[in-house]
Order: structure tokens, then sequence, then C-alpha cells
């Protein structure tokens, strides 16, 4: 905008003038968000897989209507660049922006993708939460915790299991709420052969064509050991574990062994009494759970962190668990079993009042040499 002043002048006074100024009004970014798609998983080793990302604007200013993202949308597997995109507009009146990136040389295993768009001048920069790719050789059966989903950690007896594969069952299939959990689902049958040759068949939360969520056994001997999966009477896929007595995982709201905690928050009240509330709010879309702040400041009641994931409690004394929260120490109250649910545990955590204020910060939580994976919340 050039901006003049001019005087009229008076009876005393000559008229005049200033030199224009130029003001430049600069108006706020239009937030994005960044959706990532893969055109198969899981996928087989050596199988182009086409990772998709939409920006998609948040609330929109009018004067973005007119506009569509424009930029790059960088793929990386962790700190590695995949490769990158071009954005191209989707064409219609909501201003959408569309990239997209062929790979096919995965290895075997499971694969951590995100996607990263650049911005522009009207449309601000987002990252895509994570998406767990797997790539599998035929009648491999790759096994995990099924909280963090961290490819290669050893698992440990009585914790929740989350195996891969290609064309494990022929449908997909729920077992019910009622305890205790099937060792036949849809036809499927789990069996773990232990280091010290027992094997012992796996009770079963859920089983589909490329994924199969089960139990390690209670009994389980530490060491090496072997997890065959038969359809009907075939065996359809095998693969190695380790045992340990410990495999910390937290689980995640998005499901994808980080970002906002699947926990709650609990407040002890002066007088004895209790509140409490999820740390968390979830859209209607997979990924788009995000952290609630939790109100540190106005209320003299104490904060406590209920966590949930599984592999915890196997662990040889609470002693040996340290958590933190931001960096800062915290007490743990509580790790073990919760009562009646097959594999879930529970970390209980004294949140510090010196984090007020903190915003987001990870949890992180250690025990008997084993690190889980981070998890986070926010503190104001």
């Amino acid at each position: 905008h050039s901006i003049g002043a001019a005087y009229s002048g008076d009876a005393n006074f000559l008229p005049s003038s200033a030199l224009n100024r130029v003001e430049t009004i600069v108006s706020a970014l239009t937030t994005t968000s960044l959706g990532l798609s893969s055109s198969s998983n899981p996928s087989q080793v050596g199988q182009s897989v086409t990772f998709s990302a939409e920006v998609t604007p948040g609330q929109v200013n009018v004067g973005s209507l007119s506009y569509h993202p424009t930029g790059t949308i960088t793929f990386q597997e962790g700190a590695a660049t995949l490769g990158s995109a071009s954005v191209v507009s989707t064409g219609g009146r909501i201003p959408v922006g569309l990239g997209s990136l062929s790979v096919s040389s995965l290895a075997a295993g499971l694969h951590s993708i995100t996607a990263i768009y650049s911005g522009d001048n009207i449309f601000a920069a987002s990252t895509s939460p994570a998406l767990v790719e797997v790539a599998l050789a035929p009648g491999q059966f790759a096994s995990v915790s099924a909280a963090s989903l961290i490819a290669g950690d050893s698992l440990a007896a009585g914790m929740i299991a989350a195996g891969f594969g290609v064309g494990l069952a022929s449908t997909s299939v729920v077992a019910g709420p009622d305890q205790p959990l099937p060792t036949t689902l849809g036809g499927i049958t789990v069996t773990l052969k232990d280091s010290a040759g027992t094997e012992r068949s796996c009770p079963l939360w859920y089983v589909s064509p490329s994924q199969i969520n089960y139990y390690i056994p209670d009994g389980t001997q530490m060491g090496p050991a072997a997890v065959s999966v038969v359809n009907q009477t075939q065996e359809v896929a095998s693969g190695p574990v380790q045992i340990d007595a410990v495999s910390p995982g937290l689980f995640s709201m998005n499901v994808n062994g980080h970002g906002v905690a699947a926990a709650i928050a609990v407040w002890a009240m002066p007088d004895g009494t209790q509140t409490w509330q999820y740390i968390f709010q979830c859209g209607q879309t997979a990924g788009s759970c995000v952290s609630v702040p939790l109100d540190m400041g106005a209320t003299t009641a104490k904060l406590y962190l209920e966590v949930f994931g599984t592999g915890i409690r196997g662990r040889s004394s609470l002693a040996a668990v340290a958590a933190s929260i931001g960096n800062v120490d915290t007490p743990v109250e509580y790790a073990g079993p919760v009562a009646g649910v097959t594999g879930l545990d529970q970390v209980n955590l004294a949140v510090p009042a010196s984090l007020a204020g903190s915003g987001e910060a990870n949890i992180e939580l250690t025990m008997d040499g084993k690190v889980a994976n981070l998890v986070s919340l926010n503190l104001k």
C-alpha cells in the first residue's frame, strides 16, 4: 500500500505534503495438514509401491480460495530421503494439492514413512503422521510389539505382538470380547516354539490376509524362538523372534508407535477425590488423533498419568523402571499388568509440577536396560 499525507495549510502556514511510503501487509499463512497413504501395504519385496500425499488447508482464508498449494512434498524413511514430488492441484474449489512417489527398493521389514510439505507464500508447511509400510517376502512372518511397531525389537512373554505377512488369512476376523481369547480364529492358528523347544499355541485377537495380532504365551522361555502361521492345515508363513524378559512398548492413539500417547490424566484433589480425562482427541479419519492440553496451573491437585503399553510386566523391580517427561525425571508409581485385560500393561507417572506450561513433551521410559518408543502429551 502506497501511503501519503498532505497538509491543507491555513492563514498562517503554507500547505505541504509528505513523500509516499510503501506499507506491506502480510496475511497469515493458511495452515495445512498432510495425509499419507500407500498403494499396497503390506507389499512384497521388489514390488513397486506408490506413496501418495494430500495437502489439505485447515481454516481456509477467504483470499486463499483463489489459490492452490504449490511447492514440493518430500518423502522420507526416518531421516533418509526417498525422493520428492511437485505439488499438483486437484482442480476443485477447495485448494487441495497432491504429490506421489513410487519406490521398489524397500528391503524386507517395517519402514516408517513420512511426507513433508515445503509450504509456499500462502500455505504453511506441514508433516504427515508416520505410515508403517511392511515389505515382506512370500512366506515370511515379521513380528513386532503391537505398541511400538519397531522392527527388530525383541518380544517378551505376556505381551501383545503384531505379525505381518502376505496371504495369511482369507478374510479379516476379530475375536469377541469374551476372555479367554481363542487360539484358532478364522481357521488361523499361530504356534510359538521357544528356546527350550516347547511349542505353545498363541491366543489371537485379530487375523487378516496381512496382519495377525497375537499374545506371547506365559511361560515362553527367553532366547531365540520361531513363530509359524497355519491356515486350516497348511503352514502359510513363519519367522524368527527373540524373547527377552521385557520389551517395553507404549501405545499411541494413531497406532503408529509415536505421537500422542494412549493414556489418561488423573487429578488427585486435596480432599481425596479424583477427576480424570483422556489426554487425546480423535477425528473421523485414521491418524487424526492429537493431544489435549492438560491444565496444571488452575488447580492445586496433583496430576498423574496412566500410560498404556505392553511388554512391561516382566520387569525385575519397580526400581528398575525410569521415566521422564520433557527430559524431567518423573516418579514411576506403578508398572505392570492391567487386571483382567490380556497382555495390556500400565505405567503410572506422577507428573512434576515444574512441567506446567511445557506444551508438547515426550514421555521416555526405560526398564532393565530396554528403551520404549517415544510418545507424547501436552501440558499447559
